[in-house]
């Protein structure tokens, strides 16, 4: 994802220009109730700057669309026009190079009463990319319509007309998948205005095989046969690769079938040592302060508690 990028990622800054200007547009500023209109979400980047295809390849992100709508309206998802192909330090991704347009369809309700008003507001989040820098941007966009007769706008129709010829047209080809080994062979059939040079798989969905995959494409009696090669995967070692540089590095001891040979462990650090406290110097007698059960006159105690002598009481039990 966006440590995947080719670019460094730079946080968005509240007064940085947008390097993709966004802008919202209406089929009809009167849609009818009960009818489906559509909506043209119009992406300009800077000269050098790019967007990504809903599917972005090995790297990227799409864009993302938060809709508020009024009750009664619905809005599908945003359609792509076709992408191109980017090759930049190592990685493949499916771009938008230059402007493009991103349609949506916007479906009202019956019940919706002439002349209703029908604010719509979309929260725009993209990621634009020049070949050395990558930036997360937004927008929100708001777009004033009333529900009316649904007659077409014609100051934005040339950009619908452009939009909709620019969309991948389903249903115009027909392929059938199998599989050569690790490899995907596509006979592709009903499509005859390409070339070979141009012609090339973008799948819609993750998952098929990665943007860098090579393809080769070879012309058939009724259509076209695209073969996409899988990249090979780097084989590990079967040990040493997945373990740590210190570990990887150090030597394996010889293994005895009828012995098996112990593995080096690293040794347990030892616990220090800790020197127990030193008792503080015992002191004087005089300044010795006994329980109150020792209370009473020292001749006795020998005699109560077993001891032989006071001095073995004093120097024995309760010098400090």
């Amino acid at each position: 994802m966006l440590a995947a990028l080719p670019g460094v990622i730079s946080a968005p800054a509240a007064a940085q220009a947008a390097h993709i200007d966004a802008s919202i547009h209406a089929e009809s500023a009167a849609p009818r109730p009960g009818t489906t209109t559509r909506i043209a979400i119009r992406m300009a980047p800077e000269s050098g700057w790019h967007g990504y295809w809903s599917n972005p390849g090995d790297s990227g992100l799409p864009a993302e669309a938060d809709w508020t709508l009024p009750n009664g309206v619905e809005v599908g998802a945003l359609r792509h026009p076709a992408p191109a192909l980017l090759e930049l330090a190592g990685l493949a991704s499916y771009v938008h190079k230059g402007a493009y347009t991103l349609l949506a369809d916007l479906t009202l309700d019956d019940d919706i009463a002439p002349g209703a008003a029908l604010p719509l507001r979309v929260d725009m989040s993209w990621l634009a990319c020049s070949d050395t820098l990558c930036v997360p941007e937004r927008a929100s966009l708001a777009l004033q319509l009333t529900a009316g007769d649904g007659s077409a706008d014609s100051a934005s129709a040339s950009l619908f007309h452009a939009a909709e010829a620019a969309l991948p047209q389903a249903g115009a080809a027909q392929a059938d998948v199998a599989r050569d080994g690790p490899d995907w062979r596509f006979t592709v059939t009903g499509v005859r205005d390409v070339t070979a040079s141009s012609a090339r798989l973008y799948p819609a969905e993750d998952g098929w095989f990665t943007a860098s995959s090579p393809q080769h494409i070879a012309r058939t009696d009724d259509g076209w046969q695209i073969t996409v090669l899988h990249p090979p995967i780097p084989r590990r070692a079967p040990f040493a690769a997945s373990l740590p540089m210190a570990a990887a590095a150090m030597p394996l001891p010889p293994v005895d079938p009828l012995r098996p040979s112990r593995w080096p462990m690293p040794r347990r650090p030892r616990r220090l040592r800790q020197t127990p406290p030193q008792r503080p110097p015992s002191r004087p007698l005089r300044s010795l302060y006994l329980p109150r059960r020792f209370h009473q006159p020292l001749a006795t105690i020998p005699a109560r508690y077993g001891w032989r002598s006071p001095v073995r009481y004093w120097a024995g039990c309760c010098s400090i």
